[in-house]
């Protein structure tokens, strides 16, 4: 039968797509639902003014929407997904270029819509090829839950369907449990992920592990623009090379002009490239507030503040989504991130090689990784049976991510464990509340270092109901984020998760979480050393508390390279390191590079018995590296590492 008609009356409302877009990809959107409808509604408007069509399609005997560009043909599975791509062609469509704001009645009105059953022969073949795989155990499958939730109502079908996939992913679970014990061995035709049996797997079983390599000079000289602010507008097309833009005087008069280039800003009165800083204190602008892209404007009256939060609008759903995994037990080591006999933790999706945690034989009982066991207690289940349940639950500190029963911590002495409602953060220590305070202090504020207006900064991904996503704060952070991400692509081969096809280097700089440990990337910080607004290194750091943190990549742009700016990044890392009083440093290094980081920084390469010492961690670690290890303390005071 088909569907009802649906009748929507076209409207222009460009705000609403680019706030149905920021709505939907931020913590709120979960629980202000009473903004939703209307916001939804407006961006439809919107694209049915634009010219867009939408239709239904049938998805396992529910309706749900599709909407088709009118500029490009490319279909789209969700309102969210459509309004990127309106963004991305020109949320204002015809706007005029010449003037700040847009009138109603300069865009033709389109008549009013109505919503078809079925796509034309043309969308039913771009909408094949489109469709996306995902990864599925083949031990039972989830129904897959995607953005176009907004599109449908609820009905007692769907919940029907929800409580059998409990049920089915309940007895999965026990079914886990009781292999475990038997340690059967994992291989592709029985535990492998069907979606990738040809890419994940090579002969034999063999994993196809991620691997990180640092790039060839000769391919990296292809990118000669510098790493700032405007060459990463300019590169994803939000601004053009060479367009005029202007700075205000303190009485708001035009006081400097220049046009945009990837080094910066050409000032049209002394003909000096300058950065951003430079050419908003050309006009004396010096005392004013925020980033200096908030106080240049184009021709049309927005700042490039403005465009910096339009080009995050453009970035795929991959910078706000957590990595999903579907049930099961991974079937690779989290450790050596190899394939074959694996033992199964029965407190986690991880699995491990019986020598990667030091067995020497599979246990006859339930197994428990130490990460999944109390720090107090050291066991997974609570040791008195008949205890309260809220004794048995775990609780874990968001600093070194440690996990502790809250029975234990009341017998230690705790009052608190996370749930006063003015605590958004536990620690498990005073020295794991310093660091934390410390660092996030610290984000976003650069701090010069040395001469030559060399500056470091701390990054960090903004997330939840503590950041607003149109703030110029945040637009900032997220902004550099992106631009030390490419300083961080220039430098290595792709880093690409042989199960899951995600860019390991972008789920780390923009903190990906997910269940499954290895690919938990939550705890990252990215350091960048820059001048004059231009990223020279990269480093990413994750600090488990004050035992170990870990550097999973560090980069310098081609054009910096034997100046020395990698040891001054360095040196600045172990100097805030020691400050936190972090005792090591764990890092994965490539094979040509392995006399550099021993000979000129330090590190010593991690035997099987160092390794051991931090399996409470896991650390990312790649195919073809060697882990490298430096104590940061001196070595008398070295013997309670481990």
């Amino acid at each position: 039968m088909a569907p009802p008609s649906v009748r929507i009356e076209p409207e222009y409302c460009p705000q609403a797509v680019i706030d149905w877009y920021d709505f939907t990809g931020s913590s709120k959107y979960l629980w202000r639902q009473g903004e939703k409808s209307g916001l939804c509604l407006k961006a439809k408007k919107h694209l049915l003014q634009l010219g867009w069509e939408f239709w239904y399609i049938d998805k396992k005997g529910r309706r749900e929407l599709r909407y088709t560009s009118p500029n490009n043909g490319k279909n789209y599975i969700s309102l969210r997904r459509a309004c990127a791509g309106c963004i991305q062609d020109g949320v204002y469509g015809n706007e005029p270029q010449n003037v700040p704001f847009v009138q109603e009645n300069n865009f033709q009105q389109y008549p009013s819509t109505t919503f078809v059953s079925s796509p034309p022969k043309k969308i039913k073949k771009q909408a094949a090829k489109c469709k996306k795989k995902r990864v599925q155990l083949k031990r039972f499958k989830r129904r897959q839950k995607d953005e176009s939730s907004d599109d449908h109502d609820w009905t007692p079908e769907d919940h029907k369907e929800l409580e059998e996939g409990k049920a089915t992913k309940s007895r999965c679970k026990k079914e886990t449990r009781v292999q475990s014990k038997r340690f059967k061995k994992r291989r592709n035709e029985k535990w492998g992920l069907e979606d990738h049996q040809g890419e994940a797997y090579g002969k034999r079983g063999k994993v196809l592990r991620s691997t990180k390599r640092v790039r060839d000079e000769d391919e990296t000289k292809t990118q000669e623009n510098p790493r700032t602010i405007v060459s990463w507008l300019i590169d994803k097309q939000v601004v053009a090379l060479g367009t005029r833009v202007f700075t205000l005087d303190a009485n708001n008069e035009v006081a400097r002009e220049g046009k945009l280039l990837h080094a910066g800003i050409v000032c049209d009165c002394c003909d000096e490239v300058l950065s951003l800083a430079e050419f908003k204190a050309h006009a004396g602008r010096t005392k004013h507030g925020g980033p200096s892209s908030s106080s240049i404007f184009l021709k049309n009256g927005r700042s490039l503040l403005f465009y910096q939060k339009e080009a995050l609008y453009l970035m795929t759903e991959e910078d706000t989504e957590s990595i999903v995994f579907q049930g099961g037990n991974d079937s690779i080591c989290s450790v050596c991130k190899d394939g074959g006999d694996i033992v199964l933790c029965d407190g986690c999706p991880s699995s491990f090689h019986l020598g990667c945690v030091g067995l020497d034989h599979a246990p006859d009982d339930d197994w428990f990784r130490p990460s999944c066991c109390c720090r107090v207690c050291e066991r997974h289940g609570y040791v008195e049976d008949d205890a309260d349940s809220v004794d048995k639950k775990f609780v874990g500190c968001d600093q070194c991510e440690c996990k502790y029963h809250i029975g234990c911590l009341k017998a230690r002495g705790f009052t608190s464990w996370g749930n006063h409602p003015n605590e958004k953060n536990w620690f498990c220590s005073r020295s794991c509340k310093k660091i934390f305070s410390g660092l996030h202090a610290l984000i976003g504020k650069p701090v010069i270092v040395g001469e030559d207006n060399l500056s470091w900064t701390w990054l960090k991904a903004l997330q939840g109901e503590d950041y607003r996503y149109d703030s110029s704060y945040w637009i900032q952070n997220e902004s550099m984020l992106h631009v030390a991400l490419g300083v961080l692509h220039d430098c290595f081969d792709p880093v690409i998760d042989g199960f899951f096809h995600r860019d390991i280097v972008r789920d780390v700089i923009f903190n990906r979480s997910s269940k499954l440990n290895r690919l938990n990337f939550g705890g990252f910080y990215t350091l960048i050393l820059e001048r004059n607004e231009e990223v020279i290194s990269v480093a990413t750091i994750r600090i488990f508390g004050k035992k170990v943190a870990e550097i999973p990549f560090v980069a310098t742009g081609r054009k910096f390279r034997r100046q020395g700016m990698c040891s001054i990044l360095m040196n600045e890392i172990e100097k805030q390191l020691r400050l936190l009083r972090v005792k090591k440093i764990v890092l994965p290094s490539c094979g040509n590079v392995i006399d550099t980081w021993s000979n000129s920084f330090g590190f010593s390469r991690m035997t099987n018995s160092d390794k051991l010492r931090f399996l409470d961690y896991t650390f990312l670690d790649f195919h073809d590296t060697i882990m490298c290890h430096k104590s940061l303390v001196k070595p008398s005071m070295d013997h309670d590492v481990a």
